[in-house]
């Protein structure tokens, strides 16, 4: 047997994360419950429905810190779900939905962090952290094309759906735009970072770990760029 080559890991090599979401996924209940769904609710309709809840939460964070982090918490949670539909449904899985879903994290994490930024000025370590998140997503995004264009395609992808690119399954051309492990590790440690903060940035240690965290994530998220730009390049076929 050939060995495998150094750009091309062995068939052992696994992404844990998206392994453990599968498995659950695909218990026969959960799939027709998600597909259901997608009948009366398009995945980049659940996608879009992200934004505004993350805007009220960043317009509701000074009357009640709970009630922010609620709403996003939910959007958190939708992240999850909007991709559990389109891989329970046959064509659920689009180019402009995937795009889309990578547009509406950065359209709402970029502003919630500067919010916190913000309020939590003396933080020196948050504002570093903070800025580098900040810079890393705009550059991701700019990694996926011309923004506007994203903006148009996911209008035209959450208000007609059925005009969407469908990806075929296993298509590797669909590594060019979807999130590899890093960049899915990066936006839960960036996610969860913010999200305490958001309810509790009063308390100085809640600060310290959710500047550690988004630091970390930063990384990882310029881990994943270079990963995915070796990719684009012939270097790297796989995660």
């Amino acid at each position: 047997m050939a060995a495998p080559s150094p750009n091309e890991p062995s068939s052992e090599s696994t992404d844990t994360m998206p392994n453990v979401r599968d498995v659950i996924e695909k218990i026969s209940f959960v799939k027709q419950g998600f597909a259901a769904i997608g009948e009366y609710i398009h995945p980049n309709q659940i996608t879009a429905s992200r934004l505004p809840l993350v805007l009220a939460a960043i317009g509701l964070k000074d009357i009640s810190q709970i009630t922010a982090g609620t709403l996003y918490a939910i959007a958190l949670t939708l992240d999850w779900f909007d991709g559990a539909v389109a891989r329970a449904m046959p064509n659920g899985k689009t180019v402009e939905g995937t795009k889309l879903d990578q547009l509406i994290d950065k359209a709402g994490n970029i502003p919630l962090t500067a919010v916190l930024i913000a309020q939590y000025s003396e933080d020196t370590w948050l504002a570093i952290s903070g800025a580098l998140s900040m810079l890393v997503d705009f550059r991701s995004l700019l990694q996926r094309g011309n923004p506007i264009i994203q903006i148009i395609e996911g209008i035209r992808g959450t208000i007609w759906p059925s005009t969407c690119t469908v990806i075929a399954p296993d298509d590797p051309s669909a590594k060019k735009i979807e999130a590899n492990w890093q960049g899915k590790v990066k936006m839960f440690l960036q996610s969860i970072s913010l999200l305490a903060i958001l309810v509790a940035g009063q308390i100085e240690e809640v600060r310290t770990a959710g500047a550690i965290g988004m630091g970390v994530s930063a990384v990882l998220g310029v881990w994943g760029m270079v990963k995915r730009m070796l990719w684009s390049d012939g270097t790297e076929k796989k995660e």
